[in-house]
């Protein structure tokens, strides 16, 4: 399982946190899809789960990101990775691939129908 307990994530160079009180519950098994513009925190939200922010993106991190019952904080990315290799980060250009901007739909009415 992966938990979010209002997180927020600010690096030292930004005005304002890239991510703000940030609640989500993620169970074992679950598939999840995190969309958007470019610069909301999708990557910054994925390296979270993984331990690499703040271990090496630096920034500040307040709340707690938990892994399989594991604080992403108090462990290093070495030893979260058994827990979060299926968290992966895949980028997409939605002007040249526009797919991407409809699997969200896809995924909603899937959903809706199961």
């Amino acid at each position: 399982m992966i938990r979010f307990e209002r997180v927020t994530i600010t690096y030292a160079d930004a005005d304002r946190p890239v991510l703000r009180d940030v609640d989500l519950e993620v169970p074992a098994g679950e598939l999840c899809v995190v969309v958007g513009a470019t610069g909301t925190g999708k990557s910054t939200l994925l390296g979270a789960v993984n331990g690499l922010v703040p271990h090496f993106t630096g920034g500040t991190l307040r709340g707690r990101v938990s892994v399989d019952g594991r604080d992403t904080e108090s462990f290093p990315p070495r030893e979260l990775v058994r827990s979060s290799r299926e968290c992966d980060n895949a980028p997409h250009n939605s002007a040249s691939q526009p797919y991407v901007t409809q699997s969200t739909r896809q995924i909603h009415t899937r959903r809706r129908s199961a």
